[in-house]
């Protein structure tokens, strides 16, 4: 009644329900990816056939061994790393929900939010996460060219700069921990050998986990040159 016409209706409920839009994209595309071609409808009913035996945790453990079995032979998908919580959502409750979503072919950020069916297509969960991932890239890319900054940052060894960007620094008696990226690091250094030796409430120094080795290391060499005299001394 709040509708002049069927076409109003859909076009209204297409850009503020989600599950009409889900229940319409199944009518059109009965359920398969559109990217690996499963059927997902199909894939969910074959998993709802097999229930538990009993109650227990060891029969629900059975079963989603059973389902795991039908699913891997189903689509090979499921089984690579990075969908496990997928996969075990989907193997612990079998239904559309978490066997396929309903994906804009144009990307929402992009301008596609309020195109209708056309704009649609059906894709399994797998193949919807790895879309998400490459649209999520694709957003930081084109942000960082707003900010004027490099699209394409290197990227950095985090073992190889852990200790560098964590420094302790001076200040009179007191030591409090401070972070600073590596690029600051290497001002500082810069700083200090065009303008000669900081300050000693200013100096920076290396973490004190790297402190303490080189410390064993200077007693481990002092240990080694005593021995050695020692050794000289008592010689005939």
């Amino acid at each position: 009644d709040l509708y002049c016409s069927s076409t109003c209706y859909d076009r209204a409920s297409l850009s503020s329900s989600s599950s009409y839009v889900r229940r319409k994209l199944r009518e059109i595309e009965k359920g398969v990816c559109q990217t690996c071609s499963l059927d997902c409808i199909k894939l969910v009913g074959a998993l709802r056939a097999v229930k538990p035996k009993g109650k227990s945790a060891l029969d629900l453990k059975e079963a989603v061994e059973e389902r795991r079995k039908i699913l891997y032979a189903y689509s090979e998908t499921f089984s690579r790393r990075g969908f496990g919580a997928l996969r075990e959502r989907l193997l612990m409750q079998p239904i559309e929900g978490n066997a396929w979503q309903a994906d804009h072919v144009v990307a929402v950020f992009q301008g596609g939010g309020c195109a209708g069916l056309d704009n649609m297509r059906t894709l399994c969960v797998c193949c919807h996460k790895e879309v998400t991932a490459e649209q999520a890239k694709l957003r930081a890319r084109e942000r960082r060219q707003r900010l004027g900054l490099d699209p394409n940052p290197p990227s950095t060894n985090r073992k190889a700069n852990k200790r560098l960007k964590y420094q302790v620094v001076r200040r009179g008696s007191k030591r409090a921990k401070a972070k600073k990226h590596l690029s600051e690091s290497e001002d500082t250094e810069e700083e200090s050998q065009d303008h000669g030796p900081l300050h000693c409430e200013e100096e920076q120094e290396i973490h004190p986990t790297l402190r303490r080795r080189n410390r064993d290391k200077n007693r481990k060499g002092k240990y080694l040159s005593d021995s050695e005299d020692d050794s000289e001394d008592n010689s005939p």
